[in-house]
């Protein structure tokens, strides 16, 4: 892709046919996250309406990364989330693939640290979650490719990874409501069932 999409909408140019995948969203995390920034941004019949159009498009759904089919030109665009595009390009033989973000922006998943009720070794655990939070943990999650979450730590950011990560720090980020989702979970994806696997493949 010499030129990449700037917006969600720029999916549904004809040039994209057959080399486009998104992860399903009733069997993925990351598909399921696809479709609930689109409801986001552009609401939920509108969303669904993009999705139908953009479905005979689609070569795959599959949830597992396809850095191996991009690589020998049988795809051209995945959504996914940066971990993947991360892994995959640290490869060597994966070479030819970017990230891209479009100007709409991306959502932000989290990865949580938590000590459970009645934890056993209660002060170790606190230990450690202190220790990951502090900045010296934060250095060791940022050189494992991890995002950190304390301010001031792009100094740390490994060089190859920061040029991964590069189209994210100027775009914002797609705030969703995660329990509007929850309320509305299954029924987006049987409305996805209904609605938008059938007009694949």
């Amino acid at each position: 892709v010499t030129t990449p999409p700037t917006s969600f909408t720029d999916l549904l140019n004809p040039i994209y046919r057959g080399k486009l995948a998104y992860p399903d969203p009733t069997t993925s995390g990351n598909g399921l996250r696809f479709l609930c920034a689109l409801i986001k941004i552009m609401g939920e019949d509108e969303a669904f309406e993009f999705l139908a159009e953009l479905e005979p498009l689609i070569a795959r759904h599959d949830s597992l990364p396809l850095g191996e089919f991009i690589d020998k030109g049988e795809l051209w665009i995945q959504v996914s989330d940066d971990s993947v595009i991360t892994s995959e390009v640290m490869r060597e033989h994966l070479v030819d693939q970017y990230m891209c973000v479009t100007d709409e922006g991306a959502i932000a998943g989290y990865v949580a640290i938590a000590i459970t009720k009645d934890a056993p070794n209660l002060e170790a655990a606190k230990e450690l979650v202190d220790f990951m939070l502090s900045e010296e943990g934060q250095i060791y999650v940022t050189a494992g490719y991890g995002y950190p979450c304390r301010e001031n730590m792009v100094q740390y950011i490994p060089e190859d990874l920061a040029k991964i990560w590069q189209p994210f720090f100027d775009k914002p980020v797609i705030p969703l409501d995660w329990e509007e989702i929850s309320g509305n979970m299954e029924a987006w994806k049987e409305r996805w069932l209904q609605e938008i696997q059938p007009l694949g493949k």
